[in-house]
């Protein structure tokens, strides 16, 4: 999932948990960040990957380290 995040770029650290959420919940943000054209699948799984990274997680991904 982290190559698939960095293509559609995309970096876990750089939002909390909520604010993943948030995204994936509006089909308006999902489109701004082209998760739309994913297959739900996808979408899920890299849901998972970001808010299990996300900034205010206990295992962040902050890019640059």
């Amino acid at each position: 999932m982290a190559i698939l995040a960095i293509e559609l770029d995309l970096y876990a650290g750089t939002k909390a948990s909520i604010q993943w959420e948030r995204i994936f919940s509006s089909q308006r943000r999902m489109q701004k960040y082209n998760l739309d054209k994913l297959s739900k699948e996808l979408r899920n799984d890299l849901k998972s990957y970001l808010i299990k990274h996300a900034a205010d997680s206990e295992q962040p991904m902050v890019p640059g380290l």
